[in-house]
């Protein structure tokens, strides 16, 4: 028994840190989706671009307009009648 609980404490101290969450201003989001309700997928370039626009990493550009499609793909199976699905929506 007491060789299961070593082994999980190396396992649990093996583990990487979680990085840290992503918080966006209000201005990088409007923005964002003012650019995904045009074009939902981006080029290289246009993904550099926008990233030196919002002072955001490429990588966080990539990472939010896959989380956006996969968003909308989702809650148009739930909300197929209405225009934009309810949970896309954003506060003002």
């Amino acid at each position: 028994m007491e060789a299961k609980t070593e082994k999980c404490l190396k396992v649990n101290t093996l583990k990487r840190k979680r990085r840290n969450r992503s918080h966006f201003t209000q201005r990088q989001l409007q923005y964002l989706d003012k650019i995904f309700s045009r074009q939902q997928y981006l080029t290289r370039d246009e993904r550099t671009l926008l990233a030196r626009g919002l002072e955001m990493t490429e990588l966080q550009i990539r990472n939010w307009f896959q989380n956006r499609r996969y968003q909308k793909k989702h809650c148009a199976t739930k909300d197929t009648k209405q225009d934009e699905p309810s949970c896309l929506k954003t506060e003002d």
